[in-house]
């Protein structure tokens, strides 16, 4: 049974014919799509954060870092200022956004620098989007970040296992961990980061060693390196970790150890189960899954809504986008950017919501909303108790027709 929201009527929703809880570790589906071409993901392990789905081919090759000019190299191994971080959780159209990446003094053609962000609408419809959750978790910190840990380690970790001082025609050599030796060894400062596509850590990839046998990736159609065309070829895929100067990642042979001056982008993401659905497909890599978002239609006084933004369920609860829903119902609504805040005022009544709050503060009265307003997509989202709560109307969630119904 889906809960929804406090006070909301709820409906036994119908089985699906294949049913996205019924995936196994190894499946394979698509969802969005990267230079025109379908991706095809794989579900690799479960975690704490729950079903880790990993792109099964590298689908671009990209500099580190966050800004190359000249040979300054800034942001290069922290996770949280990169631009590839930035790239892969953004939905900016083609030209809107510069991510200062010059790299015309490494190779004759630079590497797209205004592209569109990886999560633009034209790669993933919004319903799509609701597929991938975003989750919290941790990441190692660079040497010169370790003041931001959160773990209450501040060391730096580092994949550096031995090194043999002599010259390379001697003898000289550094040796790196191991991809089964990481659980033994991996830990350091470290901090929590959010997002909602990311890049693999050591973790990740010993679950996905251990359950898929292989972490080599081919190369997507479209993968340029220098004058060359990768596609259909192995190649090395960078890790959101970093280790001494650089960061880590796994070469083109499945080996780890410290990333090259460019590497393949190979994105992750978790599961977001409750508003997943598969369409089509058998799982397999030669007959994928197709998956998608369920549909979820908001009708007021029996109209449908029409909006770029889609609710979405988390953890049992319907969540709406609440400007498109109370415009809709004839209030006023006003974002506040300084403290991520919502104001609605309709006819004499006025409501006050905060992003990552589970209040709402109606004509000066503050109400428990049951969970908290969240931002998605840059839109932010309430559950339906906000619309029951200031509005004192009923709200019926059917969950085997996927409708929220508002009477106003």
């Amino acid at each position: 049974m889906l809960l929804g929201a406090a006070g909301s009527s709820v409906v036994v929703a119908a089985e699906e014919a294949v049913s996205v809880q019924d995936l196994q570790i190894g499946d394979y589906f698509t969802l969005g799509e990267y230079n025109s071409e379908p991706i095809v993901w794989r579900y690799a392990a479960d975690d704490d954060n729950g079903k880790l789905i990993v792109s099964d081919k590298i689908l671009c090759i990209k500099p580190p870092g966050n800004i190359y000019k000249s040979t300054l190299l800034e942001n290069k191994n922290f996770w949280q200022d990169s631009y590839i971080r930035e790239w892969l959780n953004s939905t900016a159209s083609e030209g809107e956004k510069d991510w200062g990446v010059d790299i015309s003094y490494l190779i004759k053609d630079d590497i797209d620098t205004d592209e569109k962000g990886f999560l633009h609408v034209s790669n993933f419809s919004l319903s799509e989007r609701s597929v991938m959750k975003q989750t919290s978790q941790w990441t190692m910190l660079p040497e010169d970040k370790l003041y931001l840990s959160e773990n209450g380690n501040f060391n730096a970790y580092n994949a550096y296992k031995k090194y043999v001082q002599a010259r390379p025609q001697d003898g000289g050599i550094t040796i790196y961990y191991d991809i089964s030796e990481l659980p033994d060894i991996y830990a350091g400062a470290a901090h929590i980061t959010t997002d909602t596509v990311f890049l693999l850590d050591e973790m990740q990839v010993c679950n996905m060693l251990n359950n898929l046998g292989d972490v080599r990736a081919v190369c997507a159609n479209g993968c340029m390196y220098f004058d060359d065309n990768y596609s259909g070829k192995n190649f090395s895929y960078i890790l959101r970790t970093p280790t001494g100067s650089t960061s880590a990642h796994i070469n083109e042979d499945g080996v780890y150890g410290p990333r090259n001056l460019l590497d393949g982008i190979r994105p992750a993401f978790y599961l977001n189960e409750e508003n997943a659905q598969i369409l089509s497909g058998s799982g397999t890599a030669e007959d994928p899954y197709v998956m998608d978002g369920k549909k979820i239609e908001i009708l007021i006084n029996g109209e449908a809504l029409d909006s770029d933004y889609v609710p979405v369920i988390e953890n049992g609860i319907v969540l709406v986008p609440i400007r498109a829903v109370f415009e809709k119902m004839g209030a006023e609504v006003v974002w506040n950017d300084e403290d991520q805040s919502i104001t609605v005022v309709k006819d004499k009544a006025s409501a006050y919501m905060m992003i990552s709050n589970g209040g709402i503060m109606i004509n000066g009265e503050i109400q428990d909303l049951g969970y908290p307003v969240t931002l998605i997509d840059d839109a932010a989202y309430a559950p339906l108790t906000a619309i029951e709560k200031f509005t004192d109307t009923d709200v019926v969630w059917n969950a085997e027709l996927m409708t929220v119904e508002i009477a106003v």
